[in-house]
């Protein structure tokens, strides 16, 4: 799917010219694991591996990847995303993680083989053409997480591979009871919306996508998607118009405003209010468009942003049940 301009600007959030590399921070690892028996791993492309070790020292360049980390209370050797620096994963500690140069797209191999791992994670969609280029550093493994199922699929699949299976599954337990707890008191009888973008071309969160099918689960999310593009992180985004969201009008409306390295727009909500039809709106006229976070909404992708998601947004669909 192209998106135009608001398809440029998902090309670039991605993007970091960070050049400057820290030493990694401590990395945790579990002490009987590293002699292990072969582990075999099949990605999301159908690629096979087979690892002579249990991976120990992972390179991240997608988000999903230091989020699983965390759930199994691992570190990553090296980041390429800025989720990473969010306290509510590893707290002071990202502040020495080593990052990697280049973009989100194109991240640095001499960086990555700097770090020197056992194992690099990618995204699906955007990684796929690195994998050939790392074989001499370490095997590639593609994620493509489209639904939290999947996302509870990749979180056990490497927990194993790294000798953390019961920290995985007690990671994903403890998502699957936060969703149900949610699920299971919410009223379900208002409208949600997420979009996102940098300008007024923007797009929506579909409930194809992992995060609007994430909120379908717990409050009413209106917003079908005809075709669900494969890869990367606009999977089930589609672009949209003001009309289209006034067709349906919904409750509440989740904002996201895309920004880059050299390049901070103004809020997305801020923008659309030039046009006459966003005061229509009844999330605006009632003061329920609120302001979330890109990074975390539709680039985190794993069990504990997951998470993180449903406690920003289920307070604010349904304060009087969830506001404490």
């Amino acid at each position: 799917m192209k998106y135009g301009i608001l398809g440029l600007v998902l090309l670039l959030v991605g993007c970091t010219t960070a050049t400057e590399t820290s030493q990694p921070g401590s990395i945790q690892t579990p002490a009987a694991t590293s002699a292990s028996p072969t582990v075999s791993l099949t990605d999301s492309t159908g690629e096979p591996m087979t690892l002579t070790t249990r991976p120990v020292r992972v390179v991240c360049l997608t988000e999903i990847c230091p989020d699983i980390l965390a759930e199994l209370g691992l570190e990553p050797v090296a980041v390429n995303d800025p989720l990473s620096s969010d306290p509510r994963f590893f707290g002071i500690r990202a502040d020495g993680f080593r990052v990697i140069g280049g973009s989100f797209f194109e991240p640095g191999l001499e960086d990555i083989a700097a770090a020197e791992p056992d194992l690099v994670i990618g995204l699906g969609g955007v990684h796929n053409g690195l994998r050939d280029a790392l074989r001499p550093i370490a095997p590639l493994y593609i994620v493509n997480p489209l639904t939290y199922e999947d996302s509870i699929h990749y979180l056990r699949e490497v927990g194993a591979a790294m000798g953390r299976s019961a920290e995985a599954e007690e990671g994903a337990q403890r998502f699957l009871s936060k969703l149900e707890d949610y699920r299971a008191r919410s009223p379900k009888d208002r409208t949600a919306l997420v979009m996102y973008g940098s300008d007024v071309n923007f797009g929506i969160n579909t409930e194809s996508s992992l995060t609007g099918g994430l909120l379908a689960e717990v409050t009413g999310y209106p917003w079908p998607n005809p075709s669900l593009e494969q890869g990367g992180h606009s999977s089930g985004g589609m672009q949209f118009s003001l009309e289209g969201v006034l067709s349906v009008d919904p409750d509440v409306i989740f904002v996201q405003t895309i920004a880059f390295p050299g390049f901070q727009p103004p809020p997305l909500a801020e923008q659309l209010a030039a046009n006459p039809l966003w005061s229509e709106l009844r999330a605006v006229q009632n003061g329920e468009v609120h302001e979330v976070s890109f990074g975390l909404w539709s680039t985190g992708r794993g069990t504990r942003s997951l998470g993180l998601v449903l406690d920003e947004a289920m307070p604010l669909l349904y304060p009087n049940v969830f506001g404490n």
